[in-house]
């Protein structure tokens, strides 16, 4: 694999690694995460508008880039629309392979 390839590959498990902690988060809360407007880009935490709920996993999303997450800032701000990993059929994804996890650790 070429050193770009790597980057790029070392990237994307930071980008994903934020998206899962937070689903993480949630789940061991009891927090759901979808909200009346969930789809489409994640809002700028700086022009934040209180009309609109996006729900929990979005609203963390956005208060983990505040909060300095350089990684996933840089991701929401550049990625293609279909690449944010922050979708509900991910969300979905992860959910399952977080549970899929936790029985076999149980078996």
């Amino acid at each position: 694999m070429d050193r770009g390839r790597k980057i790029q590959a070392a990237n994307n498990r930071a980008v994903l690694s934020s998206v899962l902690e937070t689903v993480i988060l949630c789940g061991r809360q009891n927090i759901a995460l979808r909200g009346h407007a969930d789809s489409g880009p994640v809002s700028d935490p700086t022009q934040q508008s209180t009309t609109v709920n996006e729900g929990n996993f979005r609203s963390l999303l956005r208060f983990r880039v505040s909060s300095g997450d350089n990684v996933l800032k840089n991701h929401l701000e550049t990625c293609a629309k279909n690449a944010m990993y922050t979708s509900s059929v991910i969300q979905n994804e992860l959910i399952s392979t977080c549970g899929t996890l936790i029985r076999t650790e149980l078996v």
